[in-house]
């Protein structure tokens, strides 16, 4: 009798001791597409800078063209698509940063300082007789 309580008393210690306990929560995997797609908004501004139309337009509406800027995400394609249909700075700016958090993104986000007003966002002096520089394709 005591030899059964024995052996039973060692498959519950190794039965809790292998894994016999409730599963480990373990979060989703980041989708890539959308991992990349957090960086790339993030250099929207230092795009937008080199584009040629950044001095003639305000550069908001610049920046605004060039946050569609290759990417791939469904669900990042969406949430750019409600920024440029007008939400405000404050909406955007939660939005992106729920972005940043789900991916863990640990760069320092330039649209970030852009939106927040963290960082002037000028266009840049073009000394006289010097042509702009040119937005790669």
């Amino acid at each position: 009798m005591r030899m059964r309580s024995l052996s039973c008393s060692l498959g519950l210690v190794l039965a809790s001791a292998c894994g016999g306990g409730p599963p480990v929560y373990q979060p989703p995997p980041t989708d890539p597409d959308v991992a990349r797609d957090v960086s790339m908004l993030c250099a929207a501004p230092t795009r937008a800078s080199a584009d040629p139309a950044f001095g003639s337009s305000a550069p908001d509406e610049v920046i605004d063209r060039h946050l569609t800027d290759g990417l791939r995400s469904a669900k990042v394609k969406a949430t750019v698509a409600g920024w440029v249909g007008g939400k405000g700075t404050t909406e955007r700016l939660r939005e992106l940063d729920a972005l940043i958090h789900e991916v863990d993104f640990t760069s320092k986000c330039r649209l970030v300082a852009v939106w927040s007003g963290e960082e002037t966002f000028e266009a840049p002096e073009i000394p006289e007789g010097e042509a702009p520089p040119q937005a790669s394709p």
